[in-house]
């Protein structure tokens, strides 16, 4: 594994760009793309087809997050439903990803995964540690309807935010401090 950052005298751009030809550093086939970064670069999260660590058990596109300070590369998500990288708080503590287009919402952290529900992402706190998506599913003991709702899951569990009683009614924004959504 090479700092992703780092320029040799063989390479004169870093592994994440391209240069004007479109061309990238790698075997034939093989490509990686930064997904989500750390307002100070400390953390840096990218997709990529390559198996970067032994740990990485297929040839399938996978998350992983590297940290600037320990050039720690860690494998966020591997097997054939890998999942796509939705969002990440801001100090890179948390990092959420999505298997099969809303079959199941998780939140990587250095100590383990955790399955958060079925749904759309729609936001997160800057901490990471408060989720709002979008379910049929009755997380919250109100939500009785089995239509589509807005949640939050937080360290206090799961509460709904729509009405569960109505129809269809996910959200579509929440505001930074989760105090105002729509």
């Amino acid at each position: 594994w090479v700092d992703p950052w780092s320029k040799t005298p063989e390479r004169e751009q870093s592994l994440f760009f391209t240069d004007a030809t479109g061309t990238h550093p790698g075997p034939p086939g093989a490509y990686n793309v930064v997904v989500g970064m750390t307002s100070d670069a400390s953390v840096l999260v990218f997709t990529t087809n390559l198996k970067l660590v032994p740990t990485d058990a297929d040839t399938q596109v996978d998350v992983y997050a590297w940290t600037r300070a320990t050039s720690r590369l860690r494998l966020v998500t591997d097997g054939p439903d890998a999942g796509a990288f939705v969002g990440m708080a801001e100090d890179g503590s948390h990092i959420l990803y999505d298997v099969g287009m809303g079959a199941g919402l998780y939140d990587w952290t250095p100590t383990g995964t955790a399955f958060i529900g079925t749904g759309s992402f729609i936001d997160l706190s800057d901490d990471g540690r408060t989720v709002y998506f979008d379910t049929r599913e009755s997380l919250d003991p109100t939500d009785l309807d089995g239509a589509i709702d807005g949640y939050v899951h937080g360290p206090a569990g799961y509460r709904v935010l729509t009405n569960p009683t109505s129809t269809d009614a996910g959200l579509v924004a929440v505001k930074a401090d989760g105090t105002t959504w729509v």
